[in-house]
């Protein structure tokens, strides 16, 4: 999920529910000179993992999150009501790297929606952990 190489634009994390959090520690350590972006989706705030450490994360290093649940009202203004839609917030398109983490269906899925809003096929990075070697 962490990035190799720093770009000129922002990092963008779209993440689903997973069960560890390592990424965003590892992104705190490398300290990147680019805005970090968080962009979580789960069904509800019980299953927002780790939202407590990462809330910490993004308040020390001054980064942003778009949260969406899908099942729940929004309990505030930063969390969206549905499932991901990244056509909801601003991007940048030509000069952000977007890594994505999360199940295979929900990686298809948000990379199905940057390749539709136009960002390029090499702007979008994940790794896959399982028997799948690509989406």
């Amino acid at each position: 999920m962490v990035a190799g190489t720093q770009a000129d634009g922002a990092v963008w994390v779209c993440r689903a529910l997973f069960n560890s959090e390592p990424g965003a520690d590892v992104l705190a350590h490398n300290q990147y000179a680019q805005p970090i972006h968080f962009l979580h989706a789960c069904d509800n705030a019980a299953q927002h993992t780790f939202a407590q450490r990462t809330q910490q994360l993004l308040e020390n290093n001054q980064w942003q999150q778009h949260t969406w649940y899908k099942t729940e009202p929004a309990p505030s203004s930063s969390v969206l009501v549905g499932v991901m839609d990244l056509s909801a917030v601003t991007l940048p398109i030509s000069k952000g790297d977007f890594y994505l983490c999360g199940p295979v269906g929900f990686m298809q899925f948000a990379k199905a929606q940057l390749l539709t809003l136009g960002v390029p096929d090499h702007n979008i990075h994940y790794e896959v952990f399982g028997p799948h070697a690509t989406l």
